[in-house]
């Protein structure tokens, strides 16, 4: 009976090793075959196959880290490639789209089976839903043909109100806030980066086409990736506050150099992208977190009193900078978008409530403009208008009907967190409330002069960091209440 077991102990190693052995030769020869087909004409398709796999195979085992995986990889989709072309007349399967749906089957499927709950409905989520349908409705009217018409909602509207809702019913703990924030820094970083190296270099490594990359004689308009400074910059300001976070909250001193070293990456990538608005956003966005956040205040409020003074003493020379003197004094910019306000008002005039559609500022542009004499836009013109402006944007092009939502969703997020903040005395969960609040005003602030609205990469930042915070607030911070809080609640 000993040598039997014996014989079959010896036998099981043996089918072990057989079973590594097989694994090994098999890895090798995917290797091998796809070695091949990279060094082959069809090399993008294995790429755009290997990618999209993992992708989804990290949604399939953990949809919430297979959702932030996805945020960090998107913006290189396109030049990968990652996205899956269907052919003329078909809509691609656009990573963004892809992962979107799978994340929300894989959401459905875990309902209908009781192994996740749905997350109660609150106002902000009602806002979203009114803001994507009105805006849809504002498609009824536009120039694009049908099948444009639905990709372009899909891609700048859908995908990222499809993310805030992923986000609401997935995340809902502090941790799951903390590793958004790291996922917001990630991509702020790697943005840095690249502004960083495309304005000292003049090379671009990932060029969107069809983009001026002159802004004056000094300065190069930053397009790396997103093809735009202005959208570079809202991703870096929105990182911003979550890393003086991790620099203030983080125990030991090598991650809180870290997240200074991220700070100062982040501070000179948004300086490399000379975008006036961008500055002043990535400033006000630490700025606003001074009041509610003493640590950080003691920490900071030296060194931005420092920094003032330092650029109070030295601006004689800092002005005299070429670079610097062409940016701040071009009032070029700043006249045409007064120019462009003034036809958008008689727009919004003309047409209140529902708008003039989607993608028609720039084709009534000059009838507005100029009178019935120039009702026709010129084909050829490679700039084409747009107002320039977040709120203005959604007003002429969706009317009343989607601003309104639009502002309610954004009001409506906000004031649970602002009350959440007063409900709790955890200090630390305080502060991701309060560098949440920074982000508000670096997603916000550039939307002032610029159509940040339809930047969809920012969207789906802002609105997962709102939806995962929302979610933690409803969820697991729950707990984080006050026992008066919470009597007064229940009575």
């Amino acid at each position: 009976m000993i040598r039997r077991l014996e014989w079959l102990s010896g036998d099981g190693k043996a089918l072990r090793l057989i079973g590594r052995v097989a694994l090994v030769l098999v890895a090798l020869a995917i290797g091998c075959a796809l070695g091949i087909l990279l060094v082959s004409p069809r090399y993008t398709t294995v790429v755009t196959a290997v990618g999209v796999a993992f992708c989804l195979g990290a949604v399939a085992l953990d949809p919430k880290i297979g959702m932030l995986l996805w945020i960090i990889i998107a913006p290189y989709a396109r030049f990968i490639p990652l996205d899956i072309q269907l052919g003329h007349g078909i809509p691609d399967l656009k990573l963004n789209r892809l992962v979107t749906l799978v994340l929300l089957a894989l959401w459905a499927a875990q309902i209908a089976i009781g192994r996740r709950k749905w997350s109660r409905v609150i106002w902000s989520d009602i806002f979203m839903a009114l803001f994507t349908a009105f805006t849809l409705i504002s498609y009824s009217g536009t120039p694009m043909s049908a099948n444009k018409a639905l990709q372009n909602f899909w891609d700048i509207y859908l995908v990222p109100a499809v993310a805030y809702f992923l986000a609401r019913q997935y995340f809902s703990t502090e941790r799951d806030v903390k590793r958004i924030a790291i996922t917001l820094s990630i991509v702020g970083l790697y943005l840095a980066a690249l502004a960083t190296h495309e304005q000292t270099t003049g090379i671009i490594l990932f060029y969107p086409e069809d983009r001026s990359i002159i802004y004056s004689a000094h300065i190069r308009r930053v397009v790396n990736l997103l093809g735009n400074p202005a959208f570079t910059t809202v991703c870096i300001a929105m990182a911003a506050p979550f890393a003086a976070r991790g620099m203030i909250e983080s125990k030991t001193r090598g991650r809180r150099l870290i997240w200074l070293g991220t700070l100062l990456m982040l501070a000179v990538g948004s300086f490399m992208c000379y975008n006036r608005a961008g500055w002043a956003a990535f400033i006000a966005s630490l700025l606003a977190m001074l009041p509610f956040y003493p640590r950080f205040r003691k920490v900071f409020l030296p060194v931005f009193l420092a920094a003032a003074m330092i650029l109070i003493v030295a601006w004689g020379v800092i002005s005299a900078t070429p670079a610097i003197r062409e940016r701040l004094q071009a009032e070029g910019p700043i006249l045409w978008r007064m120019q462009v306000y003034q036809t958008a008002w008689k727009m919004i005039k003309a047409h209140p409530f529902t708008g003039v559609g989607q993608d028609n500022f720039a084709t009534l542009y000059t009838l507005y403009a100029r009178g019935a004499a120039y009702q026709y836009a010129d084909p050829n013109i490679r700039v084409r208008m747009s107002p320039h402006n977040s709120l203005v944007y959604i007003l002429v092009h969706g009317g009343l009907m989607a601003l309104i939502p639009y502002l309610g969703f954004m009001l409506s997020a906000f004031w649970v967190t602002v009350r959440f903040y007063r409900s709790i005395a955890d200090a630390k969960a305080r502060s991701l409330i309060i560098a949440t609040w920074g982000a508000f005003v670096a997603y916000l602030l550039p939307g002032v002069a610029g159509d940040i609205v339809i930047f969809s990469f920012g969207a789906i930042l802002f609105y997962v960091l709102v939806g995962g915070v929302l979610g933690w607030i409803l969820g697991e911070g729950q707990r984080l209440f006050r026992p008066r809080t919470m009597a007064k609640e229940s009575a």
